[in-house]
């Protein structure tokens, strides 16, 4: 089970709100292998928002999430604030 960091939530509950799965949100990062997209996008939830594997994903997600980038970006913040706390 994932920890549940600021992340996590944001895109489980936009997802949810937008009708779309992990799987659609791979395709809409541009992953061609769909599974190497969920992997990715499984350690970004998990709380790895600043490795640079992750540029892809935060570079794209906005648009795959149909949000404001700024919006995505503070709760990228929020995340990596909790994770150096810990």
């Amino acid at each position: 089970m994932l920890e549940r960091y600021p992340i996590y939530t944001f895109i489980e509950e936009r997802c949810e709100s937008i009708g779309i799965g992990r799987s659609e949100v791979a395709r809409r990062c541009n992953f061609e292998n769909v599974s190497k997209g969920l992997q990715r996008f499984n350690a970004l939830c998990g709380g790895d928002v600043g490795s640079p594997g992750m540029r892809m994903i935060l570079d794209t997600l906005p648009a795959a999430l149909e949000v404001d980038a700024s919006e995505l970006e503070r709760v990228v913040m929020e995340t990596a604030n909790i994770i150096a706390r810990t």
